[in-house]
């Protein structure tokens, strides 16, 4: 069973990629750059340990921000306010 702390690294991994791509194909980036970045458009499970470590130090902030307690979860929020208003037009 894979963790939390490792799905979102491979998550976190995932929008690198794409983001990464996304730059390269409109941005003017120097050729050591894309050669760099083009070895790391690997699966995450194929990645070596110290670079699993950069998605991992990401997606432990996205864990810790998920976990705050202090922060709303709005879709929640949202679909509590759904609910309250298909009651208030069934009461009409």
């Amino acid at each position: 069973m894979v963790s939390k702390r490792e799905a979102l690294a491979a998550l976190e991994h995932d929008q690198w990629m794409a983001w990464s791509k996304t730059l390269t194909e409109k941005e003017n980036l120097s050729d050591d750059r894309v050669e760099r970045w083009k070895k790391l458009w690997i699966p995450y499970s194929e990645l070596s340990e110290t670079d699993k470590d950069f998605d991992r130090t990401w997606a432990d902030k996205a864990y810790a921000i998920i976990q705050d307690p202090d922060l709303e979860d709005r879709k929640t929020k949202k679909s509590t306010k759904s609910a309250k208003r298909k009651l208030c037009k069934c009461k009409k």
